[in-house]
């Protein structure tokens, strides 16, 4: 009886699957062809993927500069790929965008159908659990606005599987230490790499979390080695992120015209302009002749001091709120404060004051039965109910106090969680992109509910 139930979970969970790859195929084979209005980046996306893949340069892309490539770079070069072999731009990243999808929920399948066979050991009702993990599976799959996201040609999918495999990759590596290591040790290296290129804010939430999570590893060697990996694939994602380009360009080769100089009327000297210079040719400056040649310089792209650059980002989110909330049907409105802006000490502490209700505003808004600004935003309020019982019911698994030592596992997932929800509080300017940049967590929240029901069916059975 007991194998026939394990096979019909089994035979559940590949089901759900493959239902979901059918899915998939009908939508990209049957979706308008051209741009949707849910997600009208994905038009620009596949203008860049057709511009990449006929060898032009990035920099010159529809006003966009050149760190705009640089910084989704993983998701467009194999859209490009697709172009040149003769596919339409649009389905190039929509096919993308799916596979990463795709791959992403086989990865969540093979760690339910992992984690199952770990916990038919504990003597408990595994109906109870069983059921909670096709819950979780079946939440991913199929959450409408989650899986719209991952078959668009949107980059949402990727960075999602990309921080997938980074977190589960050290949350194995706390739960089993050194057992499969070097995998681990790889995948997660690999992850964090990647993640720069295809959404480096994500990348430096997502290289965090795994940092915290190496502390929390019990063998000496392996803590060290594995810092170690983090952050020089941190040094090395963040230099891809940054990218370097040669440029010609056409100069003076004699120093002596830095020394040339006229008197005007009043007696002041006025050094002379340099002229344009043809290449291998004469130019004449005040009397005398300089010749031309053409130097090439190599220049980083978007290259500031790494301490500077953090600056300047925590101090233009006010700013870049701003900007999303334009002509914003959903624009999150901003609350007062009670200090008085202008410095940027008091900027940062009306920030702090505004995380709790702008955090809040992210994860549930907008909320049924209203809050509504459109006919999108009525499923949005439907669909965050459902975020809404994930929390309450995350909340009352830690409430039963049967939180283990083995809850050192929740460290990276709880990190990941935590990081972004204060990131997008203080960068989010609208529900819209809210609710779609939210779909990241969503794995990383089912899995905190996993290891939660884990621990606490382990602390039930220590206390039989």
């Amino acid at each position: 009886m007991r194998f026939n139930h394990m096979f019909s979970f089994n035979r559940a969970i590949i089901s759900l699957a493959i239902f979901s790859t059918v899915a998939r195929m009908y939508f990209f084979f049957n979706f308008q062809k051209e741009s949707s209005s849910l997600a009208p980046d994905e038009g620009t996306y596949a203008s860049l993927s057709s511009w990449v893949s006929q060898g032009l340069q990035t920099e010159s892309f529809q006003g966009y500069d050149e760190s705009f490539y640089l910084s989704i770079r993983g998701f467009i070069l194999p859209a490009s790929m697709l172009v040149r072999a003769g596919m339409d731009p649009l389905d190039s990243v929509r096919l993308i965008s799916s596979i990463f999808g795709l791959m992403a929920s086989l990865l969540l399948g093979y760690v339910i159908l992992k984690v199952k066979n770990e916990m038919n050991s504990l003597s408990l009702d595994h109906r109870k659990y069983h059921i909670l993990l096709l819950s979780c599976y079946v939440v991913y799959l199929f959450l409408p606005s989650h899986f719209l996201w991952s078959v668009l040609g949107l980059r949402e999918s990727a960075t999602e599987f990309l921080v997938m495999v980074c977190i589960l990759s050290i949350t194995n590596l706390l739960r089993y230490q050194e057992v499969n290591y070097v995998r681990n040790l790889f995948l997660f290296s690999i992850g964090i790499f990647y993640l720069f290129s295809v959404r480096p804010q994500i990348g430096w939430i997502t290289s965090l979390s795994v940092l915290g999570g190496t502390i929390f590893l019990s063998k000496k060697r392996l803590k060290f080695i594995s810092c170690t990996i983090v952050l020089v694939s941190v040094a090395l994602g963040h230099a891809a992120s940054l990218g370097f380009s040669t440029q010609d360009r056409l100069t003076i080769t004699s120093n002596e015209i830095l020394g040339i100089y006229e008197t005007n009327e009043q007696g002041e000297e006025i050094f002379l302009a340099v002229p344009e210079c043809i290449q291998n040719e004469a130019v004449k400056v005040g009397g005398s002749e300089f010749m031309c040649e053409a130097l090439t310089e190599t220049r980083a792209v978007n290259a500031k001091n790494f301490l500077t650059g953090i600056s300047s980002e925590f101090a233009s989110l006010d700013r870049k709120k701003t900007v999303n909330s334009l002509e914003a049907q959903s624009a999150i409105p901003l609350i007062g404060c009670p200090l008085k802006e202008g410095s940027r000490t008091s900027e940062v502490l009306c920030l702090v004051w505004r995380t709790p209700y702008n955090g809040f505003t992210v994860l549930f808004r907008p909320l049924f039965p209203g809050d509504f600004t459109s006919g999108p935003s009525r499923l949005a309020g439907i669909e965050n109910l459902g975020w809404l019982g994930m929390i309450l019911f995350m909340i009352y698994l830690i409430s039963q106090k049967s939180i283990s030592a083995r809850s050192k596992q929740l460290v990276p997932s709880s990190c990941f969680f935590v990081l972004f929800t204060l990131g997008a509080a203080a960068y989010e300017g609208n529900m819209g992109t809210a609710f779609r940049h939210k779909s990241l967590v969503l794995p990383t929240v089912l899995l905190m509910i996993i290891l939660l029901w884990e621990s606490s069916s382990r602390f039930k059975r220590a206390k039989k």
